[in-house]
């Protein structure tokens, strides 16, 4: 385990951009697996291949890059790694960043499936403030540990594995019926 951590930290050092996009994208990926296999139980003759391969990109493009920004900006804005610093990240974090951040990645899924205006619209209606609220019950402790203990270069990934189940969740979400 220790020369997995290892080799990928390495990696992250000499390409962090490429990484972070791999790691969330797969990330991405297997929630999209796990809703559509174990949630909605499919079955693999009914799995949406299109679907997973729209969120893949979706983690790899929009959530990965995204998130390796507003982090490098968080460390910018507030220094140190003390509980009040934490704090205040993960206060930014949730009240400018999340409602922003969900808000988009539902009309991005939407506007890749070729929906109308009228559609997107009904699906930020039906789902916004929901995904929303299930975000405030679930990130909070998890950023808070994130910006406290977990090095800059290593909270995309550590986001990535809470996201799991978080990405299962929003697979569901974009994907079920209004």
């Amino acid at each position: 385990m220790k020369s997995i951590v290892l080799r990928y930290t390495q990696a992250l050092s000499k390409h962090p951009f490429a990484i972070t996009m791999a790691t969330t994208g797969t990330i991405s990926c297997f929630g999209d697996l796990i809703a559509q296999q174990i949630i909605e139980q499919r079955g693999f003759q009914n799995h949406q291949i299109r679907r997973t391969l729209k969120l893949t990109c979706m983690g790899f493009f929009m959530v990965a890059p995204t998130l390796r920004c507003w982090y490098l900006t968080l460390d910018k804005l507030f220094k140190g790694n003390k509980a009040r610093v934490a704090i205040q990240k993960m206060i930014l974090d949730q009240t400018l960043f999340a409602p922003f951040f969900i808000g988009n990645f539902l009309i991005v899924a939407d506007a890749l499936e070729n929906k109308s205006i009228e559609q997107i619209i009904d699906k930020l209606k039906s789902s916004y403030f929901q995904t929303l609220t299930m975000n405030w019950f679930i990130w909070p402790p998890v950023q808070i540990a994130n910006f406290y203990y977990i090095p800059l270069e290593h909270r995309v990934l550590f986001s990535n594995m809470a996201a799991l189940i978080w990405n299962t969740y929003l697979s569901w979400v974009v994907n079920k019926k209004n």
